[in-house]
């Protein structure tokens, strides 16, 4: 048996080098959209077909038109990555809004590879990425890119990673949001579990939870 990833055989016009997202491979191939609510059967039935059209065509397809983004700037988005497979785009975005009360302008198609996937989410402005970011629970590290990073546990001790798309040199002078600032922030909670306002209860034992408290697997309350 041969498996073959779509995402792997089309490339967009603007960045033929970089792969594109099944919604837009769909679009340029099909001239269809796919629905809002994720389905991954039909995702994957979707996927068979274009690489049916690239079989067909014997690989001399067209570049795909890649969707419009709201924003360029790096810094309005926040990178997460190892999301488990039952996680959907407007998960997350309900995740920033309860954990802390900043809604996501877009969250991008989730790319799945193996169990887990990544995606941005993109804010209105740098300021308000910078500070979702600054209210999640966890202890920001920066990685070797140069990028701040938090992991966020999960409620059965698993985790994603969430990541500023600039550098932590540059992060603070182009937002004008330190960590002191975000602590100072109506919607910031504390990592103690005393604010009133804080969106995670606190922990008795075990891993941090980190904001996806709500996130059971039995009954996962914040995907709902």
């Amino acid at each position: 048996d041969v498996v073959a990833d779509s995402s792997f055989l089309f490339r967009g016009k603007e960045s033929p080098s970089s792969p594109v997202s099944l919604k837009d491979t769909v679009m340029s191939v099909m001239n269809e959209s796919m629905p809002e609510t994720h389905d991954s059967v039909n995702d994957a039935r979707k996927a068979l077909a274009c690489v049916v059209h690239w079989m067909e065509k014997n690989g001399k397809v067209d570049l795909v038109d890649r969707t419009p983004k709201h924003s360029n700037h790096k810094g309005h988005q926040l990178f997460v990555h190892r999301i488990p497979k039952l996680c959907k785009p407007e998960h997350l975005s309900n995740m920033f809004l309860k954990n802390t009360s900043i809604q996501p302008v877009e969250v991008e198609e989730i790319q799945f590879s193996g169990t887990t996937g990544k995606t941005h989410v993109i804010f209105k402005s740098s300021r308000h990425a910078n500070l979702a970011f600054e209210a999640l629970d966890g202890k920001a590290e920066e990685e070797k890119s140069g990028r701040l990073q938090k992991k966020v546990f999960l409620r059965n001790g698993d985790y994603v990673r969430v990541r500023k798309m600039v550098h932590a040199k540059h992060a603070d002078a182009r937002n004008g949001t330190s960590p002191e600032s975000a602590k100072k922030h109506p919607f910031a909670y504390s990592n103690d579990g005393q604010d009133e306002m804080a969106p995670c209860d606190k922990q008795e034992s075990g891993p941090p939870l980190g904001s996806f408290r709500a996130m059971e697997f039995s009954k996962p309350s914040w995907m709902e």
